[in-house]
């Protein structure tokens, strides 16, 4: 898990990408999927202590979550790949004192803090920075770090001081070794002074706007400030452009949002443009029948693109509920695709918990009013069920909503074992989720880590979904999991295998797990084997591609994990070994997604999952009762020529009891006799085989507590 500040890395809490032997070519979407498979990929601490966690869809697509709701109003702005986002206490200071760059949440910085260069105003300035640990100084320079204990701390001093005042004696702080801007010699390049007019009509300073070709992206993207009387200059090659404007002003003595895509216009020459926020007269509204959102995002999305090249601008202002927003209608020629995004979200625990996440995406021309009506009828119902430990206040549990350009969330603690939720499922966007059972705020290590992927919703539909629901055992990845690319779990071409296993996944057949993270190490082992030669082996869960030696009879591996210790009562471990042999391989339908090649195969391997009765703490009640055991084969819906499933059941952790199977065709279950609690947890154990001559033996110690 690489764990990012916006003014600094912490750096690289647990389990990066595992160990292992990395041949063979996989997709980009395989290769992104690296990500998707880690839990909490990337949580930012912003300069003012807020958090948000930084993913991205499978296309590339950057998404923002909140870790709760910000404590102030928002502006963030996705530019090409850098997503900057930055509070609203400290607008004043951007691009003048603070370089725009340590705003930037999609950044890298390895080390666990960015190292900054301080200028100050004068010799006598003091040298202590709120936000900065100053290391060093020589006059009027100074070096030092932004870190999450300085960022925590600059947003405490926020809340008492203006951030102009706060940083009075100092010129500058920017990234230690930043490059000097450059101008492309491609093409003429001409001055352009952008000047921005405020509510009132007044020049507008320390405005953050966006200069966007709109017909030709590969000339890039530039900011500017108006940092001087509402006024700032920039160097762009001749062409099309618009100006982009965001943000919050005072309007009529209210608080205001506005998005203001200026008109277009040609530059062919030194020249002046005008960004005026009393265009912005087009109210951004929502309806609903449920109630006021706590927080909303209002977007405002432009896309340009070319054959081979696609530049995009997303102004994002997150506020209150009932913070008004205004755009500005469009007026002239639209090149491109432009859309306004209204996202709302909110989370009540009175009686029956509930939640909302919804999310809507008008394109085309802004006309004098844009408004979002959310309704049963194009919504879909989620019963959340959250199993586990019995406190769940550590826990954080993420939904997004995304399109094909990005998406945009919230993450809250699971509020009690049951929540209903809303949420959006108009054409074209998707829904995802993701729960850790515990998270340390202070490292960022998961404990307990669980995703759905992006599926759209069912306008209309209902859905019931378990979260961490007993017992915790190995899936192999499955491309149905997600309406984006997912490779194929297990698949061969020529000497190329490669073997995705996600262990530690619970109940929900449309969920995966993973290992929690130790330090820099996953509480976890897996090794694959051609015959009895070992060809990847690693910390964590396989991944990586191996290559098969010449003559290889068999592929086998084994995997295992371990969660304990902390808030989990029931302490578990998994080991989980499968085999099969490679003549049992067939052609990789389409659904498979193969990204190995035309000569792809599935090996079939067999996995299982399970269901039991249990309460929500993953507590077996006493007496009769059945296990369903679930067999499957990568690569088929229904397994294929299954000769024997055995099960076992122990009590104390070292009697095993046989556990009479029955069932066909896939779906089986073994009945036990649950004692009181003659030891804190059960075990179960399961074997399985088929025609092929594959086998599977799963053992899982403390598969669910015992009956007091």
């Amino acid at each position: 898990m690489g764990v990012v500040t916006a003014a600094g890395l912490l750096a690289a809490a647990a389990g990066a990408t595992p160990p292992g032997t990395d041949q063979g070519r996989p997709s980009a979407a395989s290769r992104a999927l690296k990500t998707s498979l880690t839990p909490a990929s990337r949580i930012a601490v912003l300069l003012n202590g807020d958090r948000v966690q930084v993913g991205s869809t499978a296309t590339g697509a950057p998404t923002l979550t909140f870790l709760g709701a910000p404590r102030e109003k928002i502006q963030a702005v996705r530019a090409g790949s850098a997503m900057y986002v930055i509070p609203k206490s400290l607008t004043a200071v951007v691009g003048s004192t603070w370089d725009l760059a340590l705003f930037d949440v999609t950044a890298a910085r390895p080390g666990g803090r960015t190292a900054v260069t301080i200028t100050y105003a004068a010799d006598s300035a003091p040298t202590a920075v709120p936000g900065v640990e100053v290391a060093s100084r020589s006059g009027r320079t100074a070096y030092g770090y932004v870190t999450t204990a300085s960022s925590r701390a600059l947003g405490a001093a926020l809340a008492t001081t203006d951030a102009e005042s706060l940083f009075a004696g100092v010129r500058s702080i920017v990234p230690t070794g930043k490059a000097a801007p450059r101008t492309d010699s491609r093409w003429p390049m001409h001055t352009l002074e952008v000047r921005a007019v405020g509510f009132d009509g007044k020049p507008a300073g320390r405005h953050l706007i966006f200069v966007v070709n709109t017909t030709d992206p590969g000339k890039g993207l530039s900011a500017v400030f108006t940092n001087y009387k509402g006024v700032g200059k920039v160097s762009v090659a001749e062409g099309t452009y618009q100006l982009i404007d965001s943000g919050f002003a005072t309007r009529k003595g209210v608080e205001t949002g506005y998005l203001v895509p200026g008109p277009e216009f040609i530059v062919s020459g030194p020249r002046s443009a005008t960004v005026d926020l009393r265009t912005a007269t087009s109210p951004v509204v929502s309806s609903n029948p449920w109630g006021e959102a706590a927080f909303a995002m209002t977007a405002l999305d432009r896309t340009i693109s070319s054959d081979s090249i696609t530049n995009n601008v997303r102004s994002l202002l997150f506020a209150a509920g009932d913070t008004p927003i205004l755009a500005a209608p469009t007026v002239g020629p639209l090149h491109g695709e432009q859309s306004i995004i209204r996202y709302d979200n909110w989370q009540t625990s009175e009686g029956v918990a509930k939640r909302y996440d919804l999310y809507g995406k008008a394109s085309g021309r802004i006309g004098s009013r844009v408004k979002f009506s959310f309704t049963n009828a194009n919504t879909m119902a989620i019963n959340s069920s959250f199993y586990g430990p019995s406190d769940l206040s550590t826990s954080l549990f993420r939904v997004t909503l995304t399109d094909a350009s990005g998406g945009v969330g919230a993450s809250m603690p699971a509020p009690g074992p049951l929540l209903e939720r809303r949420v959006s499922a108009v054409p074209g966007t998707y829904q995802e989720g993701e729960f850790i059972q515990s998270l340390d705020l202070e490292t960022f290590a998961p404990a307990g880590w669980f995703r759905s992927f992006p599926k759209p919703a069912k306008a209309g539909g209902t859905l019931n979904e378990s979260w961490g629901k007993a017992p915790l055992h190995l899936r192999f990845l499955r491309p149905d999991l997600s309406s984006q690319d997912l490779p194929c779990g297990a698949c061969v071409a020529g000497a190329i295998l490669n073997v995705i296993t996600v262990p530690m996944s619970d109940n929900d057949p449309m969920h995966i797990g993973n290992l929690d993270p130790v330090g820099m190490e996953m509480r976890g082992s897996y090794v694959l084997k051609a015959d009895t030669k070992v060809i990847a082996s690693g910390n964590g869960y396989s991944y990586n591609p191996a290559e098969l030696p010449l003559g290889t009879k068999v592929v086998s591996g084994t995997q295992t994990g371990v969660r304990d210790g902390g808030i989990f009562a029931l302490a578990t471990s998994l080991t989980t070994q499968f085999a099969t042999p490679l003549a049992a391989a067939f052609p990789a339908p389409a659904s498979e997604n193969c990204d190995l090649g035309d000569a792809c195969k599935v090996v079939p391997f067999l996995s299982a999952t399970y269901s039991a009765k249990v309460d929500p703490t993953n507590r077996l009640s006493k007496g009769k009762q059945s296990i369903g055991i679930t067999v499957q084969q990568v690569g088929r819906a229904t397994p294929k020529g299954v000769t024997s499933v055995k099960a076992w059941i122990s009590y104390n952790g070292t009697t095993w009891v046989a556990a009479p199977v029955t069932g066909s065709a896939g779906t089986y279950a073994a009945s036990v006799t649950v004692p009181s609690s003659a030891g804190r947890s059960a075990s179960l154990k399961i074997a399985v085989t088929d025609q092929a001559g594959s086998t599977l033996t799963e053992t899982i110690r403390g598969a669910f507590l015992l009956p007091r």
